[in-house]
């Protein structure tokens, strides 16, 4: 008689977080930032955001300098979120960056950045 180990595959796998889908602004571009131009004293960069998983998301926002003005982050249906950030001209200078971090419930791994640089005329 043989004996011997029979050895089955798990049929449990861990589940892949899936990092958030950037639906606006469109065409993120590597490694560049979007323009952020200023034509009157007040302007909004938006994000509008999905997850995979539907999980809901967060956007943490950053200015040089520190100063964010107002941010609304809202639900839009079961799976898309938005946030927007509005900025005043006096808190901004030329060249400034904008960052605006979307996370999961996974922020170590699923962290997607979407960058603007003010432009003041």
């Amino acid at each position: 008689m043989g004996t011997g180990c029979l050895y089955t595959a798990p049929l449990w796998k861990p589940e892949v977080n899936l990092q958030p889908d950037i639906i606006r602004p469109e065409g993120v571009p590597d490694g560049d930032a979007f323009p952020l131009i200023f034509v009157s004293d007040e302007v909004r960069a938006t994000v509008v955001a999905a997850d995979p998983e539907r999980v809901a998301l967060q956007f943490v926002w950053q200015v040089a300098g520190g100063a964010v003005s107002e941010v609304t982050t809202y639900a839009q249906g079961d799976d898309v979120w938005v946030s927007v950030l509005t900025l005043h001209i006096d808190d901004v200078t030329d060249g400034d960056e904008v960052r605006c971090t979307v996370l999961d419930d996974n922020p170590r791994q699923n962290a997607v950045d979407v960058v603007w640089q003010v432009e003041v005329p």
